[in-house]
């Protein structure tokens, strides 16, 4: 009798792991199902956090091709993100995305997107240098403007010298 009832609870204990199972892939599912359109829209910072909760439910859930099918898109979302940030010409928190999508990248071996954010980031720092140097050159014109305004109302009296 307690042979009986041992077998049947662990029957039970068995039948209640796999529906536990079957429920977390089924959440995990649905996470992803809510991040695909955004994806397909290209609404990468919308995508991003369902990802990241899909990421980590497929973890919990140890539903390893899902993991492995998230991690590509993850840092793909932060470098898009990070162009956007970068048309712009927010350039703090494109920096910011570029960072974290290589750090990423490299932590989910997706060497495209890593190669792409790190030219992001050298187009960005370029970008910066190319904006400083025009700022200076526009600084250094207000400087010679002012000369000139200060130097105007002498230039009657310096032609009455030489009269």
């Amino acid at each position: 009798m307690k042979i009986k009832s041992l077998i049947v609870a662990l029957v039970a204990l068995v039948a209640s792991t796999a529906t536990f199972a079957q429920d977390a892939t089924t959440d995990v599912n649905k996470l992803w199902n809510e991040a695909v359109p955004l994806l397909n829209a290209k609404n990468y910072a919308e995508a991003l956090p369902i990802l990241e909760k899909t990421l980590e439910a497929a973890y919990d859930a140890d539903v390893i091709e899902m993991v492995e099918k998230v991690q590509k898109y993850i840092p793909t979302c932060y470098f898009q993100i990070g162009l956007a940030d970068m048309k712009v010409r927010n350039t703090d928190s494109a920096l910011a995305n570029f960072t974290k999508a290589d750090e990423l990248a490299k932590l989910y071996n997706n060497a495209k997107v890593s190669r792409d954010a790190k030219s992001a980031i050298a187009k960005l720092y370029k970008m910066l240098g190319a904006s400083r140097s025009i700022a200076k050159t526009m600084q250094q014109q207000l400087r010679c403007s002012q000369k000139v305004t200060r130097l105007t109302p002498r230039i009657p009296n310096l032609l009455s010298i030489w009269q």
